[in-house]
This record gives structure tokens, C-alpha cells and sequence, in this order.
């Protein structure tokens, strides 16, 4: 073969390469713009109609009306027209371990004798994705899970390494004054301190984990010490706030609400 058709060749083979990975650039830029919709920013300020929205790397770069808007000529177009786009939604009060069934609660129903809980707790473990995903077509892209089992921090996990699901943050076992006798498991969602120590104790079992907060369930029922519930709680509160975790706390009347904060409850 003549050197000149030798030479065309690797020419050719290198125009090929080289639109190749211009192409392969365009497409992994990692820049999508959301153009077209009518963008509500939750501030209370007037909507946004054509609006543009920039993502660079999984982050919000910029956003306003189309026309004020810079868009890069490698970036992924989204035609959004017609539609609408407002901020994710946050649920400030979740727990997975119930996820709103009907048999994650028998101390309030009890329905074992038709599904055990136990066999309940598989089930929702078994469709934690599509639970993750069910919050992600309802706008919601955050929740914080107020308490649950130790498994919590597994979800936690599961959800940080899934595409289709809302960030989320946890609590281990809620530390409560009252132990329902139905929901004993291996890896319970409530526990009982009986001392501070105790309560000191529990929370620190959960600190190995890096919980987001750490969640007391304060009931009070009739012939319950008072004084007593104060001390087990102020400590589990007192050795939270020790570590900077914060805690949130179920309290059923306004003694145990005050209680809770004087103890520096957030």
C-alpha cells in the first residue's frame, strides 16, 4: 500500500477517535439545565414562567428566567415546558419501621394473630426501595426518621447508595419511660432505661452508629415518679448534647415538654 493511503487512513482513524471523545465529553459533561418550567423558589416571591435550572455535579449552580440564565453548550437539556418545579419537600417525622402499616403497631392495634410483627419488619425491609422511591415522585428529597431500630442505620446507608432515594437522617432506638410488651424483638425500636446510668448507656450504644439525633419517647402514666423519669431523661438528654447530637423528644403532656427542655432538649 502506498505510504499517501497509509497516511489518509490514520487521518481518518484519528478524526474518528477524536469526535468520539468529543462526544463522549458532551454527554459526561455532568451539566443538565432544566429549561422551560415555571419555577416556585418557596421564598414567597413571585414564580418564575420559563425558568432555567443549572445542575453541575449533583448541585444546584444556577437558577432564574431562562433568558438570565447561562447555559454551557456541552449541557444535558431537559425540556421541562408545561411543567412546574418547586423545592424538595422535607418530612421532618418518619419512622421506616411503621411506613404506615396497619400491623407495625400493636401495642395501639394489636393484629398478630393474623401477621405477626416480626414478619412485618421483613416486609418493610423487603420494599425499603420502593418506599425510597414512592417519597421521590411525591417531591419529597429529605426525611428524618425519628426513631426505630438499630437496622436504622442500615437503611441510612442503603438510601445513601441509592440513585431513586431522598436523603435521609436517623435515630437508633427510641429511650422511653414506657416499654410496650408487644413489640419485644431482637432489635427493638424502644428501649427502657430503669437508671441514668442506663439512659447514659443507650445513648452511647447508638453514638458507635453517628446518629443524626437521638429521640425520647417521654410518657407519663398514672402512678409513674415523676422526679424519677426527670433524672433518667436529663441524663440521656445531658450525654447527648455531650457529643453534639441532638435529641427530639415524644413528650405526652406539657410537664414532660418542659421538663425536656430545661434538660436541653432541642
Amino acid at each position: 500500500m502506498n505510504t499517501w493511503k497509509i497516511s489518509l487512513i490514520l487521518f481518518c482513524l484519528l478524526l474518528t477517535g477524536a469526535a468520539f471523545v468529543a462526544a463522549q465529553q458532551r454527554q459526561t459533561s455532568g451539566v443538565i439545565v432544566i429549561q422551560g418550567a415555571t419555577l416556585i423558589n418557596g421564598t414567597g416571591g413571585p414564580s418564575i414562567r420559563n425558568g432555567a435550572i443549572v445542575v453541575d455535579g449533583g448541585r444546584i449552580r444556577d437558577i432564574g428566567p431562562r433568558n438570565e440564565v447561562r447555559v454551557p453548550g456541552n449541557a444535558q437539556i431537559v425540556d421541562a415546558r408545561g411543567k412546574w418545579v418547586i423545592p424538595g419537600l422535607i418530612d421532618a417525622h418518619v419512622h421506616f419501621s411503621q411506613s404506615g402499616g396497619i400491623y407495625t403497631r400493636p401495642d395501639i392495634v394489636d393484629l398478630r394473630k393474623w401477621r405477626s410483627y416480626e414478619k412485618e419488619m421483613e416486609w418493610i425491609k423487603q420494599r425499603l426501595p420502593y418506599t425510597f422511591e414512592r417519597y421521590l415522585v411525591s417531591g419529597v428529597t429529605g426525611v428524618v426518621d425519628c426513631g426505630g431500630p438499630m437496622w436504622n442505620f442500615e437503611m441510612r446507608d442503603i438510601a445513601s447508595h441509592t440513585k431513586k432515594a431522598p436523603r435521609v437522617a436517623v435515630a437508633g432506638p427510641l429511650i422511653a419511660t414506657y416499654l410496650p410488651p408487644t413489640t419485644l424483638t431482637s432489635d427493638p425500636d424502644i428501649v427502657k432505661p430503669d437508671s441514668p446510668a442506663q439512659a447514659r448507656d443507650l445513648v452511647r450504644r447508638q453514638l458507635d452508629r453517628k446518629p443524626d439525633l437521638i429521640k425520647l419517647w417521654w410518657v407519663r402514666r398514672q402512678g409513674d415518679n415523676f422526679n424519677e423519669q426527670v433524672q433518667i431523661m436529663s441524663a440521656a438528654i445531658d450525654e447527648s448534647k455531650s457529643h453534639s447530637v441532638r435529641v427530639a423528644v415524644h413528650a405526652t403532656e406539657l410537664d414532660t415538654a418542659k421538663a425536656a427542655v430545661r434538660a436541653g432538649a432541642d
